[in-house]
């Protein structure tokens, strides 16, 4: 049953998006990535597009001005339909599926 949101709040984070997204796509029991980019001023937006573009269960909002982490948060909450909602930040990497188990 596929019932897990992910959040993931970004600001300039070109270099670790793809990697982030591509390992949360593999948990079998995703149902979306809610990716917040809050005003980037690197490529994180055309990488979101792209992402988004690609996979139906990656969904993107930006926030026209930077507002922080957790009004990305509170963005990112508000889109979700999952039962289970948790949230990943893209500079940490290291993702573990067993562990959401």
């Amino acid at each position: 049953m596929q019932s897990l949101s992910v959040v993931v709040p970004a600001y300039n984070e070109e270099a670790t998006l793809s990697t982030v997204v591509g390992k949360l796509l593999t948990l079998p029991e995703l149902l979306e990535i809610v990716i917040v980019d809050d005003c980037s001023r690197d490529r994180t937006p055309a990488i979101c597009e792209e992402l988004a573009s690609r996979d139906s269960r990656v969904k993107y909002a930006r926030h026209p001005a930077n507002k922080g982490k957790t009004e990305a948060l509170k963005t990112g909450f508000a889109l979700t339909r999952g039962a289970i909602v948790i949230v990943q930040t893209p500079t940490w990497s290291t993702i573990r599926p067993k562990s959401l188990r």
